[in-house]
């Protein structure tokens, strides 16, 4: 891991080393830990201290964390006293990994917020990324997916400024861990790729490992078992004696069996991990090897032994909060009370699991849980419902592309019609999900399949066909272990006998039957007590080991207090000897010393009369350094009298100048209101000229007169939208506003309404380009302000032959943006910079009062908004405003 910017590449290749040796084997683990233990015990520089604690941590995270705990501790211990900022980042990561791994997330996230805070502060960007992703892994674990996200996309950001192979391929494998959590294997796989190519330049060979064991769980989840197998004998490969690398090789193998049906294999991988994690104590991955274990064993039929393994996965996920994994438990109870017939505790469980995906945000998941809530309903003989909610499952799993889950999906939809008697209707589905298993080579699903298609042959009386199915369920029922399937089978395989007059060997069937049936317990309780005694000696083995562990510690401690006494008798012989040479040295040394003492006493009493003189002197120092004192402190009595007057006179000036603001603000009240009541006396006239012009247009036939009262009304008109835009100024200052929702479309329509005759006279065509829904939480009267004066502006200067307002909105910086364009006359360049001060009017023939876009721009600046103008003369006009939203 890169800490520092002076050892960056010492630092970065004692990493290496140590995951190189490490991978090798436990023995070569321990030879590594103990030269550094030996380096430790030799090194005197803090901060090298700090790196070989930190290396040690590395190396007990493995399999030691109670060791981990303590070395984490002491590196955070030296950093501090070294006052490195950057060495504390690194030991905060090292510690929060610590809680990580033992399940104290809360601690976790405290301590990789503290290291990511460092890392920004001192702009170390390789720190700042790791705790970022470390960060996103611990929120993934919790189910907080959103908030993992989150993390990964602001470390990518910050591997940006300082991209580096080691901390790009550690995000982009948690990635792909973060979609394969969230059921998006193909992006998953994409991310393992990535980190597959990245981890190759890097040539170390646990890191490509890991990265080839990513892959192989990402084409697990794409079903593709081939090649997941390849992926984890390539991990294997590279380091066969590893013991997480073997690990992790048999957790994913384990799901290769299972997928295909191989549940014994699959309960031996799960097993060969679960004793490595047991030993790490890493507790997310005990909680979820528990979980598939008890997956398994409900598949195969073992319903006592899915329980124990279940709860124990709920558990230990309760108490971390690995709330996905909690889902996950309660799902699978689920499952396993409905095959154990126990339907009550299947709802309870089922119902349990579909909440807590819906809050984790899991939609996929908590729609499979549909498939089972069907079935219950199916149960209970509700099959309209028990439809609706099988579909709706396959629906979503076929969105999802999740193969495995379609074909369970078909199968349970085949099921309900089969219980219903409608065998043609679930041979449809049976046949649809058969295709699918043998794509993906899952022969349990197969055997399944086989049954349930002979079984509809033998009550249609296919007879040939019957028999040609129930014996392939049979041969497949073999090597899979399916309990189940050889149950229904010899009872199906029966009842096909007995039809075709074959009784003798339909009783020998049923005979099979029973038989299964009656040893069915003893093999359930035999498995039980293996599984136990299996669980019993992987945890004596692994006494043993502690118990070995802490006897060599013991007798490496004995051996050291023996090389100590040697060491200790040595180190008394050499000082006697010593002792007697440095004694008669020191008698010779001590008569020449006597006789210097002599001499410097001699000069000594010399020195003495000297600062007996010199003393006369200070004193009549001390007495000049009083006086100047004392005048001193009279002139500072002087200035603390001036101070106050200066005072005095200052709160004099405050309160004429209050005064005077006063009056001022009286006077602009004053004239506001006059400024408002002499607008609206102007306009009662005016209105009264603008309706006896309308009226003229009716009564008058004078063409004369009629176009002098055409002349009359614009400028009666013309006065009135000056009157208008006063007014506004007017309101900008004083007005109370009101604070609310606006539909930005239906603002903008209202205004054109209010414009619509001038539009008309002047052929002008106004496009809307504005969403429905686009609101924003502002002042609307300001925003009536704005688009009413843009809008008239865009029609006073568009072309005499008519032209076009285009008027866009859109959502922009937590804000609203909204746009008007024009092709009118435009704005010559030199004139731009002034369009928006009072009574400025760029074109001296424009009828135009020079107040529309002053007051355009006091209301944007009074909603705290931004505007921009480009035009270009003859081309035309575009005003771009924006303002925020505040909901």
């Amino acid at each position: 891991m890169k800490l520092t910017p002076k050892l960056t590449f010492v630092r970065y290749s004692l990493l290496i080393i140590c995951l190189s040796l490490a991978s090798a084997t436990s023995v070569a683990q321990t030879q590594v830990i103990d030269s550094l233990l030996r380096k430790l015990a030799n090194e005197k520089n803090p901060k090298a201290k700090v790196e070989l604690f930190n290396a040690l941590s590395f190396q007990y995270f493995d399999y030691k964390l109670e060791e981990a705990d303590k070395t984490s501790l002491q590196a955070m211990r030296w950093a501090q006293e070294s006052k490195d900022e950057l060495l504390i980042g690194a030991t905060t990561c090292y510690r929060g990994y610590y809680y990580y791994l033992t399940g104290n997330l809360k601690e976790s996230l405290r301590y990789f917020e503290e290291a990511r805070k460092i890392g920004e502060k001192l702009n170390e960007y390789h720190l700042h990324t790791y705790a970022l992703t470390q960060l996103g892994n611990t929120y993934r674990d919790k189910g907080r997916y959103d908030s993992s996200f989150y993390y990964y996309q602001q470390a990518e950001k910050a591997i940006r400024k300082k991209p580096d192979l080691f901390y790009q391929s550690i995000l982009k494998i948690n990635l792909s861990r973060y979609y394969l959590a969230v059921d998006k294997p193909e992006e998953a796989l994409r991310y393992a790729i990535q980190t597959e190519e990245l981890r190759k330049n890097l040539n170390v060979t646990t890191f490509q490992a890991y990265g080839y064991l990513q892959t192989g769980f990402c084409q697990v989840a794409l079903s593709s078992l081939s090649e997941a197998e390849k992926s984890f004998a390539k991990a294997k490969h590279l380091l066969p004696e590893d013991p997480a690398i073997t690990a992790e090789s048999h957790l994913g193998m384990a799901q290769v069996f299972y997928r295909r049906g191989k549940f014994k294999d699959a309960i031996e991988s799960y097993t060969v991990a679960l004793s490595h994690h047991r030993k790490s104590g890493y507790q997310f991955a005990l909680s979820y090897i528990n979980l598939r274990m008890g997956e398994v064993f409900q598949e195969e039929g073992f319903y006592d032994l899915a329980v124990k393994y279940l709860n124990e996965s709920l558990q230990v996920a309760e108490n971390n909060k690995y709330n996905r994994i909690v889902a996950d438990a309660h799902y699978y109870l689920a499952w396993t009370f409905y095959r154990s017939r126990d339907l009550k505790s299947a709802r309870t469980y089922i119902y349990k699991a579909r909440a807590e995906y819906l809050h984790l945000a899991l939609q996929s998941k908590a729609s499979w849980c549909l498939n089972l809530i069907g079935l219950l309903q199916s149960e209970s003989n509700h099959f309209d419902s028990a439809f609706y909610f099988l579909h709706e499952s396959l629906k979503n799993s076929r969105q999802n592309k999740n193969l495995p889950n379609v074909s369970a999906n078909l199968f349970n939809l085949g099921e309900t019609f089969l219980a219903q008697q409608e065998y043609s209707r679930a041979l449809q589905y049976y046949w649809e999900g058969l295709k699918i298993d043998l794509l993906i080579g899952d022969e349990y699903g197969q055997c399944l399949y086989y049954n349930r298609i002979g079984r509809i042959y033998t009550k249609t009386n296919q007879f040939d066909s019957a028999k040609f199915y129930l014996e392939k369920a049979i041969a497949l029922a073999v090597p899979t272990s399916g309990t189940d399937i050889f149950r229904v089978t010899y009872i199906d395989m029966a009842d096909y006998l007995q039809k075709t007059g074959k009784p003798e060997q339909a009783l020998a069937y049923y005979k099979k039957y029973n038989l299964f049936s009656d040893s069915l317990f003893n093999r359930q309780k035999a498995q039980s007590q293996a599984a136990f005694e299996a669980l019993y000696n992987i945890e004596k083995r692994e006494n043993e080991i502690t118990i070995l562990q802490r006897t060599n510690e013991l007798n490496q401690s004995k051996l050291m207090v023996q090389r100590g006494w040697v060491v200790l008798f040595s180190v008394i012989a050499l000082f006697s000897l010593a002792a007697g040479i440095f004694y008669y040295r020191f008698a010779r040394k001590l008569r020449k010393l006597n006789n210097e003492i002599l001499e410097q006493n001699e000069e000594i009493q010399a020195q003495s009369e000297e600062l007996r003189e010199a003393n006369t002197g200070l004193v009549s120092l001390n007495r000049a350094i009083a006086f100047q004192k004392k005048t001193i402190e009279e002139q500072a009595e002087e200035l603390r009298e001036k101070n106050r007057y200066i005072s005095e006179i200052n709160s004099e000036l405050e309160r004429k100048i209050e005064n005077r603001t006063t009056e001022l603000k009286q006077a602009y009240k004053e004239l506001d209101t006059f400024f408002y009541r002499s607008s609206h006396d102007f306009r009662r006239p005016l209105t009264t000229f603008m309706g006896l012009a309308e009226v003229a247009k009716v009564i008058v036939k004078d063409d004369a007169a009629l176009e002098l009262f055409k002349k009359v009304d614009e400028n009666a008109h013309n006065l009135d939208r000056m009157l208008k835009k006063l007014q506004s100024i007017s309101d900008l200052g004083t007005q109370e506003l009101i604070f609310k929702e606006v539909f930005i479309r239906d603002l903008v329509v209202q205004e054109i309404e209010e414009v619509k005759e001038v539009i008309n006279q002047k052929k002008v065509q106004v496009e809307i380009k504005i969403h429905h829904s686009l609101t924003v939480h502002s002042y609307a009267a300001l925003l009536h302000i704005v688009i009413r004066n843009i809008v008239e502006n865009s029609i006073t200067f568009s072309k005499p032959q008519g032209g076009n307002i285009i008027v866009l909105a859109k959502e922009k910086d937590n804000g609203i943006e909204i746009e008007i364009q024009d092709d009118g006359v435009g704005i010559a360049l030199q004139y731009q910079p002034r369009v928006f001060d009072m009574y400025f009017r760029a074109n001296e023939h424009a009828k135009g009062n020079g107040l529309g876009l002053y007051i355009v721009k006091k209301a944007i600046q009074k909603l705290n908004g931004k505007m921009d103008l480009i035009s270009e003369e003859n081309v035309g006009t575009k005003f771009i405003f924006w303002i925020p939203n505040h909901p």
